[in-house]
């Protein structure tokens, strides 16, 4: 953050989709993992860099989470 003032663009490329898992693990702050990495970590991190990306009409945020495609197409097969 103190390297630049502007963002053009956030890009957040973390998942958390382990199907095998079939016992839930909670983290230290008391949070499911998947919730925590899928939902929580991308709104923290959109916080954090929210003042660089507001001051630019065009300024995105994309969050991909790709293991979800893959899953989406095991399902469907």
């Amino acid at each position: 953050k103190s390297r630049y003032k502007t963002l053009d663009v956030l890009l957040n490329n973390a998942a958390d989709f382990d199907i095998s898992c079939r016992k839930r693990n909670i983290t230290a702050d008391g949070l499911e993992t998947q919730f925590s990495v899928n939902v929580v970590s991308p709104y923290l991190l959109s916080l954090l860099f929210n003042d660089y990306l507001i001051n630019l009409l065009s300024g995105k945020i994309i969050n991909i989470s790709s293991k979800s495609l893959c899953l989406f197409l095991f399902i469907k097969a």
